[in-house]
């Protein structure tokens, strides 16, 4: 089997000595690694070199001439990578020693998919467990096809991938980031898309990976025990939602739209399966485009667009409601509606 690893680095000594030293202590050794790093200025690239010198398996290291960033910094890496699946690492983890052995065996037990994505234990700096797990994958199951969510988002360090994801897709042209303005898609999410479009996704949950917290970590996460962060993401439902991140949302939507219309001139054979994920994103893009409305309409107007929206499954996705969504148009709409009695009764 044979699984390249693809590490980026910047700036990693502080940690990357202790990632290393776990990829040499796989069961099953990684095929090669690919080490890249963007410019680091503390001795990172010393440390690998060091660490590295006697490694059992061939390990090529790339030095930047400048910054690509984290995200191009993986793509451009992960694109010199020879073996038939890739697994992303980041520089300040640590594998268990089985990471490789087991994604292995679910290449081999589910050849259908094209991402396999495992879940990570948080710990602290000292590498002490903390009350969560990211992903915080609930259940052991197949995604198939064009059937996740559109803003699903996870993590690279979870991931083994299927490398034809990126040799037969340009991921110099991915659209926008579905949530920062004037930023190509992330990596990892960009990987996840292409996966939910063609081949799925397996989601297990497997802890393979020691996901260490310390405040300079790229990745997202609401830290907290599970409870704590569930509450927060109620709190987050029922607040107002911010124009800037609609606005965001809805040109990484047509960005994405547009993006699998055209890829049907280089993978005519992926027509169909292209041109349906397309359309999932122009239907997003259009409840965006009512949400914004929503957010500049007068009361009765408002009531207009919830229920148009209600009433033509604009918040339901592969028969799942989004529920963060339509709360918080409930929410706006009733605002909607308190600022026009205000104004009724001056």
């Amino acid at each position: 089997m044979k699984i390249s690893v693809v590490m980026a680095t910047y700036n990693g000594a502080q940690f990357i000595e202790q990632q290393l030293e776990s990829l040499l202590a796989q069961t099953l050794a990684p095929f090669e690694l690919i080490l890249a790093d963007d410019v680091s200025d503390d001795g990172t690239l010393d440390i690998a070199g060091r660490v590295l010198a006697d490694a059992p398996f061939p390990v090529d290291i790339y030095e930047n001439p400048q910054r690509l960033g984290y995200a191009d910094n993986f793509l451009h890496a992960a694109e010199k990578a020879r073996g038939d699946y890739i697994a992303f690492c980041d520089q300040d983890d640590v594998w268990l020693p089985n990471k490789l052995e087991v994604l292995a065996d679910w290449v081999e037990k589910f050849p259908s998919v094209s991402l396999w994505i495992h879940r990570g234990k948080v710990v602290d700096v000292d590498l002490k467990p903390l009350e969560a797990f990211h992903p915080n994958i609930a259940a052991t199951v197949v995604q198939l096809p064009r059937t996740g969510r559109l803003t699903d988002r996870p993590p690279g360090f979870a991931m083994c991938l299927d490398r034809r994801l990126l040799t037969n897709f340009n991921w110099r042209e991915r659209p926008q980031d579905l949530q920062f303005p004037g930023s190509r898609s992330k990596h990892d999410t960009w990987i996840a898309t292409l996966a939910d479009t063609i081949g799925g996704i397996r989601y297990a949950t497997d802890v393979l990976v020691l996901y260490r917290r310390h405040g300079k970590n790229f990745s997202a996460f609401r830290k907290g025990s599970n409870l704590s962060r569930r509450l927060g993401q109620l709190r987050d439902a029922f607040r107002p939602p911010r124009r800037e991140g609609i606005a965001t949302l809805l040109e990484g939507l047509k960005q994405h739209a547009e993006y699998f219309e055209a890829a049907v001139d280089t993978r005519p054979e992926d027509e169909e399966v292209l041109l349906q994920q397309a359309l999932r994103y122009r239907n997003a893009a259009e409840t965006a485009r009512r949400r914004l409305a929503l957010l500049d309409a007068g009361g009765a107007r408002s009531v207009s667009i919830l229920f148009g929206g209600l009433r033509d499954g604009r918040y339901r996705q592969d028969g799942r409601m989004d529920k963060r969504a339509l709360v918080q148009d409930v929410v706006t709409t009733l605002r909607n509606l308190c600022r026009l009695e205000s104004r009724g009764e001056r």
